[in-house]
């Protein structure tokens, strides 16, 4: 998907940096180095949870990569629908965007944590 949006805006993708483990990890701290190096110009990302995935922090890395200069586009609407080039974000969208997401994660892991306090132990 990522591959075709790149493809229809005319770029070359740069690199593919994956973080299947913790929120913050090494995939993610890569591509900000990769753009504070300037190796990249913008970044594609299916959904912004995908970067945004941690509790508190995940606002100031996406300024931190449009800082440097580097555009962000999010592949899908906020129903999950692919959009045929992306949507762009700016600063003012990104910080929306990230306090929006950072809500949702609290708002889940306080479900959880409820949750779990209403179990019965065995």
């Amino acid at each position: 998907m990522l591959r075709q949006i790149a493809a229809v805006r005319g770029g070359a993708i740069a690199g593919e940096y994956v973080d299947v483990g913790p929120a913050g990890g090494p995939g993610r701290a890569e591509l900000l180095r990769a753009a504070v190096a300037g190796e990249c110009t913008r970044i594609l990302t299916t959904d912004l949870n995908r970067l945004v995935r941690q509790a508190g922090g995940g606002e100031a890395f996406l300024r931190d990569l449009l800082d440097c200069g580097v555009g962000l586009t999010v592949a899908t609407d906020p129903a999950g629908e692919l959009l045929s080039g992306g949507h762009d974000l700016d600063k003012p969208m990104v910080a929306m965007a990230a306090a929006i997401l950072q809500y949702e994660g609290e708002s889940e892991r306080a479900r959880a944590a409820a949750m779990r306090r209403r179990r019965p132990r065995a």
